[in-house]
């Protein structure tokens, strides 16, 4: 009889060791998923913060920077400018007020804005410019 209850409450034991192992393991992986999930995050969100559109009254003008060591600059003229859309898809689209202009120039060649912050305001400005331009 001693020898049963020591063998049912010896596997008690090793259960509840066996469980604060798992537990710890499970923690420890969970937070190195964790920190590389963060640091995957941080790397393209610091990319998506150093695009940049520049629109004045004669041009739009891009800084992309695509790489951390890699930045690359382009221009549009407002007169190129044929037809203007913009599109705002989702629910976290529509929480967050960020979406797509889509500007398309003589020749039949397209411009994606994406992920730009407000983009009904971006596309009412690139409008009135246009419209500015043909007067």
């Amino acid at each position: 009889v001693v020898q049963f209850t020591n063998l049912i409450w010896g596997s008690y034991l090793d259960w509840k060791i066996l469980k604060q192992y798992i537990f710890r393991e499970a923690l420890a992986i969970s937070s190195v998923l964790g920190i590389v999930y963060l640091i995957y995050f941080s790397y393209y969100w610091i990319l998506w913060r150093a695009d940049y559109f520049v629109i004045t009254s004669e041009r739009i003008v891009r800084i992309a920077q695509p790489g951390i060591f890699e930045r690359s600059l382009s221009e549009i003229s407002i007169g190129e400018i044929q037809e203007v859309t913009f599109k705002r898809k989702g629910i976290f689209a529509a929480i967050f007020k960020y979406g797509t202009v889509k500007i398309i120039l003589t020749g039949g060649r397209s411009v994606k804005m994406e992920h730009i912050y407000l983009p009904e305001k971006i596309y009412q400005a690139i409008v009135k410019l246009k419209e500015l331009k043909a007067q």
